[in-house]
C-alpha cells in the first residue's frame, strides 16, 4: 500500500544561530552547517512533488541564512506553503517588510518558553523574552499569522495557564506546545529540565487540563509526547537534517539505525514511499505509545514512554469512573 502524502516535514536550514538554548536538539550554533541555496530549492522542489501539506523551516535560526529571503520566495513560486520557526532575535521591522514582500503567507513560530522573562531567559538566554515578543508583536503588525511555540519543561510548566493569558493578550494565532527531550545539548542540561516521571506526569495532566480549559479560546497544536496520541514519526512526519539525512523525527538524529535515506542519493518520494519509518514495538504487552524519542533518549530504545502510559491509563480509569 502506497504510504500518505507527509503532513509536515521539517526542513533544517542551517545550523547557525545567535543563541545557546539549554534544551536544543541540535546544539544549533556551535556549527554554520547549511545546505547550499539550489539545495534548499530542490528539497522544496521534492516537498511539492511529494504532497507535502506544510515544510517547517527550521535550525538552528532561520533568519541567519543570507538567502533567506530568495528560499522564501522561491516556496512561494512553486505554492508551498512554509512555516518558519524564529527565535526571533535577529527579526527587525524592515526584515519583516522584506520578509512580507518575499512570502505574504509565511506562518511564523517564535519561540518563547515561559510567561515571564526569569524563566524564559534562563532556558533561552539574556533578553531573549523581550526580544521574542517584540518580535511577535512585529510580525502580526505586518499581517503575518504568528504561533507562540512553548517546550514543557521543569521550569515552566506550572506557569502555562499564566503563558496562555499572556498569548492571549499578544494575539497570537496559536500555541504550539511540545515536551523537552533529553538530546543535542538537552542532554548536557536534563538536570534542569527533565524531571522524574511522577513529576512528568504531574506537569502533563496540568498542561493538558490547561488546553482542556481553553481550547474554545484558543487554538492549540499540542505534540503527542504532550497529548499522549500515537507518534506521528515516520508516518504522517519526517525531518531533513542540514547534511540532508531524512529521519523520522529530528530527535532521532543521532541514531543512525533511524536514518531514513539521504536525498544526496535518493529523492525524498523515493525515501519516504520505502522506508518505514520507526517499526512498532511492544513492551510490557502494551503497544508503544508517546513520545518514542523521549524513550529512546531516556533507554537507548524504541520502548514505552512511562510518562504517556501513565497519563492514558489515568484517563481510561478517570473514563470508567464516570460510566
Amino acid at each position: 500500500m502506497k504510504k500518505l502524502s507527509p503532513e509536515i516535514v521539517e526542513f533544517e536550514i542551517t545550523l547557525s544561530c545567535p543563541l545557546r538554548c539549554l534544551h536544543c536538539y541540535c546544539r544549533a550554533g556551535e556549527s554554520n552547517e547549511q545546505p547550499s541555496t539550489a539545495e534548499a530549492r530542490s528539497v522544496l522542489d521534492q516537498l511539492k512533488k511529494a504532497g507535502t501539506r506544510y515544510v517547517d523551516l527550521v535550525g538552528g535560526e532561520p533568519l541567519t541564512r543570507e538567502d533567506i529571503l530568495e528560499i522564501l520566495a522561491y516556496a512561494r513560486e512553486i505554492n508551498q506553503s512554509v512555516m518558519v520557526n524564529t527565535n526571533g532575535v535577529l527579526l527587525s521591522r524592515d526584515l519583516a517588510k522584506e520578509l512580507k514582500k518575499a512570502n505574504p503567507h509565511i506562518l511564523f513560530g517564535v519561540s518563547i518558553d515561559g510567561a515571564t522573562p526569569q524563566t524564559c531567559d534562563l532556558v533561552r538566554g539574556r533578553g531573549t523574552f523581550e526580544k521574542a515578543v517584540s518580535a511577535l508583536q512585529i510580525l502580526k503588525a505586518e499581517g503575518f499569522k504568528v504561533v507562540s511555540l512553548f517546550v514543557v519543561n521543569a521550569l515552566n510548566w506550572e506557569e502555562f495557564e499564566e503563558y496562555v493569558h499572556l498569548m492571549t493578550t499578544l494575539g497570537v494565532d496559536g500555541i504550539y506546545v511540545d515536551r523537552f527531550i533529553p538530546v543535542g545539548r538537552g542532554a548536557d542540561n536534563a538536570k534542569i529540565l527533565d524531571m522524574e516521571s511522577r513529576d512528568w506526569l504531574k506537569a502533563l495532566k496540568h498542561v493538558n487540563a490547561i488546553i482542556s480549559k481553553y481550547a474554545n479560546a484558543m487554538r492549540f497544536f499540542v505534540e503527542e509526547s504532550v497529548s499522549g496520541e500515537p507518534c506521528s514519526a515516520g508516518k504522517t512526519h519526517a525531518s531533513i537534517l542540514v547534511d540532508l539525512r531524512v529521519v523520522p523525527c529530528g530527535h532521532f538524529r543521532y541514531d543512525q539505525r533511524f536514518t531514513m535515506g539521504s536525498l544526496r542519493e535518493k529523492s525524498f518520494e523515493e525515501i519516504w514511499g520505502t522506508c518505514p519509518g520507526l517499526i512498532s514495538t511492544r513492551s510490557r504487552g502494551d503497544e508503544c505509545v508517546g513520545c518514542l524519542a523521549y524513550s529512546l533518549a531516556k533507554t537507548g530504545e524504541i520502548c514505552m514512554d512511562e510518562v504517556i502510559y501513565g497519563l492514558l491509563k489515568e484517563k481510561q480509569l478517570e473514563k470508567e469512573a464516570m460510566v
